[in-house]
């Protein structure tokens, strides 16, 4: 099976809403991850943060691969808040510290 008909193959899996399995993005993403890097798939799971209507804010996780993002209906436009794995630290005092914003 090809690399990409697996990751496929996961996501259908992992977004059937059954019983008590209820589809929820950042499970999907960490598994997709595991399942991507035992396959020698390199990929980064990104967990981001916007503002909807009414004050409410959400949050979203998805995976990149090639800092693009992967499996997703859309470009995720989030304030991305992190990425896992991570080289970058942060720190909430430095004034370098940057955020990326995902935009389509």
């Amino acid at each position: 099976m090809k690399q990409d008909e697996l990751a496929r193959a996961i996501d259908l899996l992992l977004s059937a809403d059954v019983f008590i399995f209820k589809p929820v993005c950042w499970k999907r993403a960490a598994v997709l991850h595991r399942y991507l890097s035992r396959k020698g798939v390199p990929t980064r799971i990104v967990f981001g943060v916007r503002n909807e209507a009414g004050g409410k804010v959400t949050g979203h996780a998805w995976l990149e691969a090639n800092g693009q993002p992967i499996l997703e209906s859309a470009p995720p436009e989030y304030v991305v808040t992190y990425g896992f794995p991570s080289n970058e630290r942060f720190d909430p005092r430095s004034q370098s510290t940057k955020i990326r914003y995902i935009a389509s």
